[in-house]
């Protein structure tokens, strides 16, 4: 019986499947990470949309500085504050994306080397 691959033939093809199976792992990922984002830009948008010409009436019968802000400015404040924890959430995951890509690539290095 012949045998169809070497040991060398046997683990490039491996190794060559691997990388093809983490590339489209990270296309996937890539692609959910873009839909997303567009999802909630356009969230940002329509509350916007949704949100103008709001009152501050509650808001401003407190006295904890709203007294600043124009009766209008309610929905823009809103808007502001949720892009900015959505811009802190989005931030997040582009670091620990960017440091697990940074970890791979160290341990691919580490791997070639010994």
């Amino acid at each position: 019986m012949a045998v169809k691959y070497g040991s060398d033939e046997a683990l490039e093809k491996i190794f060559k499947k691997s990388k093809e199976i983490r590339d489209t792992r990270e296309r996937r990922r890539i692609t959910v990470l873009a839909t997303i984002t567009s999802v909630l830009a356009c969230l940002l948008i329509a509350t916007v949309v949704l949100l103008k010409g709001q009152t501050l009436s509650e808001a401003t019968s407190s006295h904890l500085g709203a007294f600043l802000l124009p009766s209008e400015a309610g929905g823009y404040v809103l808007v502001g504050v949720a892009a900015f924890i959505l811009g802190i959430v989005i931030t997040v995951c582009a670091l620990a994306y960017r440091k697990r890509n940074k970890e791979k690539k160290e341990r691919k290095e580490r791997g070639t080397e010994q």
